[in-house]
C-alpha cells in the first residue's frame, strides 16, 4: 500500500478547514436529518450545521455559502483549502463547482476511504461521543439530537486539550485571531462561568410573566418548568420545556442542577399551568394498567401524603396545601389501584413500600413524615425510643393507641416526625430508636391517627427535614432515630420476598473471596457483628446519597447527627438568598462527604457523614492568608522514640467538628445542605466549617490560643507541639497526643479535663493509630514500633503487572527518560502510583526513599519501563508489609550523610542522602538529587554534608526546647570520604575549587567544626547507614540495610490484641 505524504499545514486560523457529515436515525422535532461539521484544522475549532433535506448538494451549497461569508465578514479570513471526503468532489458536483469559482482548493479523499479524512471524521467521533454520555446522563429524549449535538460542539470549542498543551480550541482560534488583528497580547480565555450541568432542571420565566399578563392569577406558577439543553450566548439558555414540546432561548432561569429529566409523566403533569380534570383524564386513558381485582375503598385506603390536604375540587385546577405544595398522590396499594390511584403512583415516582405486618401496615416512612416539614424538629416522648410491642403492632412511643387501628400502616407524616420548624429536635433522653421501631418502620412520638388503614409507612421529605432550615435539638445523647433499617421492607408474601432478595442482594467482596450480599450484611450487623472493611460496599460519592446504598439508613442517621452537631455549635445562620446579591458576595456550594470508622481491626464501627463547603469555589484566596502548619513527621517520630527512651505516656485524644470551634472573620454565605435545602434560603457561616481555605488556620490560632491560655508554653521550632509541666502536647489537625511521665500522671489528668471542658473530646485511650500509622509498643523492653501494613495493602491494588516478586525494591540499571510522549491515562495512574508511595516512603519505610526519589523524576511523561519499575517497588512493600520501624533500645543520636558523584546521565548531577537516628530510630532521612553539577566526589560530599549538618542542628535545637538532653554536645556525623573529612577537620587543608557555592559550604562546615557544634568521622561504605539513600544496593547487602535503618517484621500479636472477630470466626468453623 502506498502511503500519501502527510500533509503539511502551512494555512493559518480558519484558512485549512475540514467537512463531514453525521446521520442521524430520529427526525428531530425541528425536521433536521443531519449534521456538518466544519473543522479548523489549524486549531481545531468546530462550526456545525445542521441539515433537513438529506444532504443535497442545494443544502449543502447554502450552508457553506453562509460559512464562507461569515468567516469573511467576521474574522477577515478567506477559506482557501477544504479536505473533505468523495461525496462533495464527485457526487456534489455542483458544490465542486462553486469552490473552484471562488478559488477554494478541494483536497477529497480516495472512495470509501475515510482514514484520509481524518481531521473531520475525529472531530465528528469525538463529538458524538461526548453527545451520547450527555444525553444517556441527563436522561432526554432522542428527538432532542441537534440541540445535544449542538451543546455537545460548544463544550467541545471549550474543553482544553493535551496536543494543545492543554489550551482550548477557542482560545487557539480567538487568541490566533487577535494576535494577528494586534487586538490583544494574552490568551484569550472562554468564559465557563455560566455552564451548568447538561440536562438540569430549569425554571424559565414564561412570556405571560414578562409581559406582565395574568397577574391577577397570583397563585399560578410564574415558569415555565424545563430542561438545559444548550447555550446561545453566555447568559441566554436553550431550555426545552416537555409540556408545549419546544426549546427556547431565555435569561430569565433558575438551575436546579441535581435534579435531571427523569423521563416520567410526572416530569410532564408538572409543567401545567393549569391542570385540569380532562387533562388528567387523558393522561390516565394513556396507562395500560396490569389484570388484578378492584380492591375496595377500605382496602385502598388512603392515597395523600397528608391528611389535611384538600382533594381537587370541582372546578378542575388541582389545589395546594398550606406549604404552596401541588396535592399529589402516593404510591399504589398492596393491590391492583383503579387508575387514578395508578397515575398518583406515576406523579410521584415513589418507591412502592412492602407490607412488613400482618397488619396491613407498610415498613417505611415518607420523607415528609420522617424528617419535618420545617427541618428536623422532633419530640420522641420521654425517652426517644419503642418497646418491641410498640414495633410489633406498627406503634410510635408516646403515641396514644387508639389513633393507629388495626389496618394502621406505620407510618410518620414528615411533619410529624421532625416538627415544622427545621432541625430543631428534640430526642428525648436518648434520643435513640429501638430495634423494634426500625422493623415496623415506626418513629416516637406520632400520634396513632396518622397510622390508619389506608396509612403508607413513608415519611414526605418535607416533614423529615423541615421548612425552617436546620435548627436542631437532639437531646442528651443527640443520636438520631428517625431513620429507619432496610429490614422495613420485609415481605411475608412469598413471591414478594424473592423479589425483595433479589432486589437487596447486593454484592459485596469478602476477603476470603466469598461474595456477601447486602441482605446478610444487614443481619451480621443487626446481630451486633462487625463486618470487615473488606465486607463493605464503598461510601458514598460526593455527589450524593443514594437509598439503593447499602448502608444508606446509617449514613442517613450519621448526616442528623452531623447537622445537630451544629446546631449546638451555632455554626450558621439562615439569610435570605437576596442577601448575597446585595452586597455582591459569592455564595459557596456544599457537599457532603462520607466515610466509615473502622477499629484496629478493621472492623465497622460507624458511619460517618460530615457536611464540607465548596471551598475551592473562592476566589481572590492566596496561599499565604490560609496557611496553617501541621506536625511533621520528623517531629512526630521524635516523640514516638522519646515515648520509648523514657517510658512516657501517650494518650490520643480527638476534637470532634473541630474547625466550628473556631469563628470565622469575615463574611462567608453558603448554600443550604443537600437534601435540606429550602427555595430562596441560604446560611451565612459564623463558624469556621471543613472545606472552607482559611478554616485550617482558624482552627490553629484558637486551638493555640486556649492551650496557652491553660498554661501551656510554645515550642519554638514545631509550631504544633507546646508543653507545660512535663507534659507534651502534639497535635495534627484535630488529632491529640498527649505525652507524660508517669510522675506527671495528674498535670496530664488536668490537661484532659480542660481539653474535655471546651471541646467535644473523644478518644483518651492508649496510641494506637496516628495518620494511618500502626503504633506497637511493648513497654517492657520500651520498644516501640511503627507500622504502615494497613495502607501498603491498600496501595498495592495500583500495580498492573504483579507477575514480578522481588527481594528488592529497584533493579540497579538506571531509568532514563521517555522518548514519546504518554498519554493522560498512564500520566494519571503514574502519578498515583509515585503519589502513594512517597507517603509510605517519608513516613515508616526509609529502604524505599532512593527508588521512590527517582521514579518522582518521570512523573510528567512515563513510560512502560517506569511503570514496571513503580510496581516493582509497590510489590516489594506488599511482600514486606510486615516490616515496621523500630525504636528504643539506645541512648546516642547518631548523624550519617553520603554521595553518589555524577550518577545521572541525563545532567550529570549527584544523589545525595542522609540519615538522623535518635536513640535508636530513625526520625529523619532523605534521599535526593543535588540542585547543582559538582566536579568531584569530594565535592558531592561536601554538599549532602551541609545539608545534613543543618537538618541535624535543628534536631538539637528542637530536642533542647523539649527539654531533652543529650549525653554528646557535639553531633557526629559519619562519612566514607577520607578527603572530604580532612578539609573539614584540619587546619592546613584547603579545597581548591572555582565553584562558589561549592567554597561556601566548604566554609560553612569547617567554622562549625572549629565551634565543635559537629564532627566528622570516617565511617567504611559497607557500614555506612546512608548508603542505600544514593543507590541501589545489591541483594546480598539488602538485609544488612534494614537492620542498619531499624526495619524488623513484626509479626507476633498477643491474645488480647487480636481481632475478637476473627477469633470466633475461627472458633465457629472448628465446631463440627
Amino acid at each position: 500500500m502506498i502511503r500519501r505524504t502527510p500533509r503539511t499545514i502551512l494555512e493559518g486560523p480558519g484558512e485549512r478547514v475540514a467537512i463531514d457529515f453525521h446521520d442521524y436515525e430520529a427526525e428531530s422535532t425541528t425536521k433536521e436529518k443531519s449534521q456538518m461539521l466544519i473543522n479548523c484544522r489549524v486549531t481545531g475549532y468546530i462550526w456545525d450545521f445542521y441539515l433537513s433535506d438529506n444532504r443535497t448538494a442545494r443544502v449543502i451549497l447554502k450552508s457553506l455559502k453562509m460559512f464562507v461569508t461569515f468567516m469573511m465578514n467576521q474574522f477577515g479570513i478567506t477559506v482557501k483549502v477544504i479536505e473533505t471526503d468523495n461525496e462533495i468532489f464527485s457526487v456534489k458536483p455542483e458544490v465542486a463547482r462553486w469552490c473552484r469559482t471562488r478559488g477554494i482548493v478541494l483536497e477529497p479523499s480516495a472512495p470509501d476511504t475515510q482514514a484520509q479524512n481524518g481531521g473531520a471524521e475525529r472531530s465528528g467521533g469525538v463529538v458524538k461521543e461526548k453527545g451520547r454520555a450527555m444525553r444517556l446522563d441527563a436522561h432526554l429524549p432522542w428527538d432532542q439530537w441537534p440541540e445535544i449535538a449542538r451543546t455537545a460542539v460548544y463544550l467541545h470549542n471549550r474543553t482544553p486539550k493535551y496536543q494543545n498543551r492543554w489550551r482550548s480550541p477557542y482560545e487557539m482560534f480567538f487568541t490566533a485571531i487577535a494576535f494577528q488583528n494586534g487586538v490583544v497580547t494574552s490568551p484569550r480565555k472562554p468564559n465557563l462561568s455560566h455552564l451548568r450541568a447538561y440536562g438540569c432542571k430549569a425554571f424559565a420565566m414564561t412570556d405571560d410573566t414578562k409581559r406582565g399578563k395574568g397577574r391577577l392569577q397570583r397563585f399560578d406558577p410564574k415558569a415555565w418548568i424545563g430542561y438545559l439543553v444548550g447555550y446561545r450566548s453566555t447568559n441566554i439558555f436553550r431550555i426545552w420545556v416537555p409540556s408545549i414540546g419546544k426549546v427556547i432561548s431565555t435569561r430569565d432561569v433558575v438551575f436546579d442542577e441535581e435534579v435531571v429529566y427523569s423521563g416520567e409523566h410526572k416530569e410532564v403533569m408538572d409543567n401545567l399551568m393549569h391542570s385540569t380534570t380532562e387533562e388528567i383524564a387523558a393522561w390516565i386513558r394513556t396507562i395500560e394498567l396490569p389484570p388484578g381485582p378492584n380492591p375496595t375503598r377500605e382496602e385502598l385506603g388512603t392515597f395523600y401524603e397528608d391528611e389535611t390536604i384538600a382533594r381537587a375540587p370541582e372546578n378542575g385546577r388541582l389545589e395546594y396545601d398550606e406549604a404552596g405544595r401541588k396535592v399529589v398522590p402516593y404510591p399504589t396499594p398492596p393491590h391492583t389501584p383503579p387508575p387514578a390511584a395508578l397515575l398518583a403512583q406515576m406523579l410521584t415516582n415513589v418507591e412502592h413500600p412492602f407490607r412488613d405486618d400482618d397488619t396491613g401496615g407498610y415498613g417505611l416512612q415518607s420523607e415528609e413524615t420522617a424528617y419535618g416539614k420545617q427541618g428536623l424538629d422532633t419530640s420522641y416522648g420521654e425517652h426517644g425510643v419503642q418497646t418491641g410491642a410498640q414495633r410489633e403492632h406498627g406503634l410510635s412511643a408516646g403515641v396514644p393507641r387508639e389513633q393507629c387501628d388495626a389496618g394502621g400502616y406505620g407510618l410518620q407524616s414528615e411533619e410529624t416526625a421532625y416538627g415544622k420548624q427545621g432541625l430543631d429536635t428534640s430526642y428525648g433522653e436518648h434520643g435513640v430508636q429501638t430495634g423494634a421501631q426500625r422493623e415496623h418502620g415506626l418513629s416516637a412520638g406520632v400520634p396513632r391517627e396518622q397510622c390508619d388503614a389506608g396509612g403508607y409507612g413513608l415519611q414526605s421529605e418535607e416533614t423529615a427535614y423541615g421548612k425552617q432550615g436546620l435548627d436542631t435539638s437532639y437531646g442528651k445523647q443527640g443520636l438520631a432515630s428517625g431513620i429507619l433499617h432496610p429490614e422495613h421492607r420485609m415481605l411475608k408474601e412469598p413471591w414478594a420476598a424473592a423479589f425483595m432478595a433479589g432486589t437487596k442482594a447486593g454484592n459485596v467482596q469478602n476477603l476470603a473471596g466469598e461474595r456477601l450480599d447486602k441482605a446478610k450484611l444487614e443481619r451480621m450487623m443487626r446481630n451486633g457483628k462487625k463486618p470487615h472493611r473488606s465486607q463493605l460496599p464503598p461510601p458514598p460519592q460526593a455527589n450524593g446519597l443514594r437509598e439503593d446504598h447499602e448502608l444508606f439508613y446509617f449514613f442517613k442517621e450519621a448526616e442528623i447527627t452531623h447537622l445537630h452537631s451544629h446546631k449546638e455549635t451555632r455554626s450558621w445562620s439562615e439569610v435570605p438568598a437576596k442577601t448575597a446579591r446585595k452586597t455582591d458576595q459569592q455564595v459557596l456550594d456544599s457537599m457532603w462527604v462520607y466515610t466509615y470508622k473502622f477499629d484496629k481491626h478493621h472492623r465497622f464501627q460507624k458511619c460517618k457523614a460530615r457536611l464540607v463547603v465548596r471551598g475551592d469555589q473562592q476566589r481572590n484566596v492566596t496561599a499565604q492568608e490560609t496557611y496553617a502548619a501541621t506536625l511533621a513527621g520528623r517531629s512526630f517520630r521524635m516523640l514516638v522514640s522519646i515515648a520509648a527512651r523514657f517510658d512516657l505516656e501517650l494518650k490520643q485524644y480527638d476534637v470532634s467538628n473541630a474547625f466550628v470551634n473556631a469563628d470565622i472573620d469575615r463574611t462567608v454565605y453558603m448554600r443550604m445542605p443537600p437534601g435540606y435545602r429550602k427555595q430562596g434560603t441560604i446560611l451565612q457561616l459564623n463558624k469556621a466549617l471543613y472545606g472552607l481555605r482559611i478554616s485550617p488556620l482558624l482552627w490553629q490560632r484558637h486551638f493555640t490560643a486556649f492551650l496557652l491560655e491553660i498554661g501551656f508554653s510554645p515550642v519554638p521550632h514545631e509550631p504544633c507541639c507546646m508543653i507545660r509541666d512535663g507534659v507534651f502536647i502534639f497535635f495534627y489537625v484535630d488529632d491529640i497526643i498527649l505525652a507524660s511521665s508517669k510522675r506527671h500522671a495528674e498535670v496530664a489528668r488536668k490537661v484532659e479535663e480542660e481539653l474535655k471542658q471546651r471541646y467535644n473530646l473523644t478518644g483518651g485511650k492508649d496510641l494506637q493509630w496516628f495518620l494511618g500509622v500502626e503504633v506497637i509498643r511493648d513497654r517492657e523492653k520500651r520498644k516501640i514500633w511503627l507500622s504502615q501494613k494497613a495502607y501498603v495493602e491498600k496501595i498495592a491494588r495500583l500495580a498492573t503487572n504483579k507477575d514480578q516478586r522481588h527481594n528488592t525494591p529497584m533493579a540497579r540499571v538506571e531509568l532514563v527518560a521517555r522518548e514519546g510522549l504518554a498519554t493522560p491515562g498512564e500520566i494519571n495512574l503514574y502519578q498515583r502510583k509515585i503519589g502513594s508511595l512517597l507517603f509510605a516512603a517519608v513516613n515508616t519505610r526509609p529502604d524505599v526513599a532512593f527508588p521512590v526519589s527517582r521514579l518522582a523524576r518521570f512523573l510528567t511523561n512515563p513510560g512502560p519501563l517506569h511503570q514496571e519499575a513503580a510496581d516493582r517497588v509497590l510489590l516489594y512493600l506488599e511482600s514486606t508489609k510486615l516490616l515496621s520501624l523500630s525504636f528504643g533500645g539506645d541512648d546516642q543520636l547518631v548523624v550519617a550523610s553520603d554521595a553518589s558523584f555524577a550518577d545521572n546521565t541525563a545532567d550529570r548531577k549527584s544523589s545525595q542522602g542522609y540519615v538522623i537516628k535518635l536513640f535508636g530510630g530513625l526520625i529523619a532521612w532523605r534521599a535526593n538529587k543535588q540542585d547543582t553539577i559538582t566536579t568531584s566526589t569530594t565535592e558531592a560530599e561536601l554538599l549532602a554534608l551541609s545539608q545534613v549538618a543543618k537538618e541535624s542542628m535543628f534536631v538539637r535545637m528542637l530536642l533542647e526546647e523539649l527539654r531533652v538532653e543529650l549525653t554528646e554536645k557535639t553531633i557526629t556525623i559519619q562519612c566514607d570520604n577520607t578527603q572530604t573529612i580532612r578539609l573539614i577537620n584540619e587546619e592546613i587543608s584547603q579545597l581548591t575549587t572555582k565553584l562558589r557555592h561549592v567554597d561556601i559550604h566548604n566554609h560553612w562546615l569547617r567554622q562549625e567544626a572549629k565551634r565543635k557544634s559537629i564532627r566528622v568521622v570516617y565511617v567504611p561504605s559497607g557500614e555506612m547507614l546512608a548508603d542505600g539513600f544514593t543507590k541501589t544496593l545489591p541483594a546480598n547487602n539488602w538485609p544488612q540495610f534494614l537492620t542498619q535503618v531499624g526495619l524488623v517484621e513484626v509479626k507476633e500479636r498477643d491474645v488480647e490484641e487480636a481481632d475478637p472477630e476473627e477469633i470466633l470466626e475461627k472458633m465457629e468453623s472448628l465446631v463440627i
